[in-house]
């Protein structure tokens, strides 16, 4: 079998840009993959040009191989939109592969640990704009969905630092969201890498009365001086996530390091399934569990299915509903994923990953790539913690000496 083409179709969906592909073959056999993130769409799309020089007429089940043919193509460290590539063009190998042996890829991963897997819900609290918004958005999702986890950012728009009206409207989110839902809900903070080490830190010991699950990125600097992690971990009692898209290089130091008890790879980011496993194992060693990131698209959400069925430290799914995502999500595939029962996934059991690309192409024409709007902003849609948790008048005159800060990027 041969490589004869790799196609790719970007898009821009909301407040991302996705990037879906399909490697073809000589024997008739597409796999479909996914190389979505953010903000290096064309870095993606170039590298994946590069890499047609050698993978055209490779034989796409020795994967193996040609993942290391990718690696070490720039000679240089690799950025995010190299992994990217080379992750989605893995991906799309594996569905080959499964296709070709009939059997479902985490049977080719060694074969399920589980039937299904808890899920924990993101992206519920699309439109909340106040605190009040956001408990009812919770309850919702926990008494309508089934959910028995949830995850959010309460900060809003801001960077390195909080005043402190912005931080107590986020403590009151948190509180109000814990009410909602009662003390039997599971909530992971998500920090978004936003803050310098003093916010984080206050942040980390005021939110501990909530019982929250974990703490995920909370520190800027972690994403080039892993070492801050420990500063986190020996304040407070609460877990920490780390959720870098990094390859086993990057994770590395911080699992042999014990400063996170769960990690976050994204399949897509960093190399791909198999990249994936062997950060999991690592971590396994060290007691930790593994919970990749799972937002992007048909593709990679399928891929990351099969992972958490076959991945003996598998904690969690993250889960954005259908109902709250965009069509180039939800309509480029003819099959669909199954929805959340009872705050659990089922797996597939169809050959590959067991989703398809049909409608990528009539989808990539409705939506097509915008490259001015792939710069999303790291907050709630845009709002920055005034908008999402309106004030008072005397906090308003307080306020005006120290007015909401313009975060550059858009995150919606």
């Amino acid at each position: 079998m041969k490589i004869t083409a790799i196609d790719t179709w970007p898009m821009t969906a909301g407040w991302r840009t996705l990037v879906y592909l399909k490697v073809r073959t000589d024997q008739g056999i597409d796999g479909v993959g996914e190389a979505t993130v953010e903000r290096n769409t064309r870095e993606v799309l170039s590298t994946i040009e590069n890499f047609k020089s050698f993978l055209i007429g490779a034989n796409p089940l020795e994967i193996n191989h040609l993942w290391q043919q990718m690696r070490g193509y720039p000679i240089w460290p690799m950025g995010a939109g190299t992994l990217a590539a080379m992750s989605g063009i893995e991906i799309a190998c594996w569905d080959i592969l499964g296709k070709y042996l009939n059997a479902p890829v985490h049977q080719l991963l060694g074969g399920k640990v589980r039937d299904r897997t808890k899920a924990y819900a993101n992206g519920w609290f699309q439109r909340c704009k106040t605190i009040g918004d956001f408990a009812d958005a919770a309850g919702r999702a926990i008494e309508r969905e089934g959910y028995q986890a949830l995850k959010w950012d309460p900060f809003g728009a801001v960077d390195m630092t909080m005043n402190a009206v912005e931080e107590r409207k986020a403590v009151e989110c948190v509180r109000e969201v814990r009410k909602a839902v009662g003390p039997d809900v599971d909530l992971m903070i998500e920090f978004h890498f936003k803050f310098d080490a003093a916010t984080a830190l206050r942040l980390a010991k005021r939110l501990e009365q909530f019982d929250p699950y974990w703490y995920e990125d909370p520190l800027r600097v972690a994403w080039y001086n892993p070492d801050t992690w420990k500063v986190l971990r020996q304040a407070t009692s609460v877990p920490l996530m780390e959720g870098g898209s990094w390859d086993r290089w990057g994770f590395r130091r911080i699992i042999e390091q014990q400063w996170v008890q769960h990690v976050m790879p994204d399949i897509i980011h960093c190399g791909g399934l198999l990249e994936a496993l062997r950060i999991a194992a690592m971590a396994e060693t060290y007691g930790m569990t593994c919970s990749p990131h799972n937002v992007g698209g048909i593709p990679a959400r399928a891929a990351v299915r099969h992972f958490a069925a076959a991945t003996p430290n598998f904690l969690m799914l993250e889960h954005l509903p259908m109902y709250t995502e965009h069509p180039a999500v939800t309509d480029v595939s003819t099959v669909p994923l199954p929805e959340v029962r009872e705050g659990y996934v089922e797996f597939s059991s169809e050959p590959g990953l067991g989703v398809n690309l049909d409608n990528v192409e009539t989808i990539a024409e409705k939506f097509p790539y915008e490259p001015e709007k792939d710069a999303p902003k790291l907050g709630l849609h845009g709002f920055t913690t005034i908008d999402c948790h309106p004030i008072s008048e005397e906090e308003q005159a307080f306020m005006k000496a120290r007015p909401p800060r313009d975060w550059p990027l858009d995150y919606s």
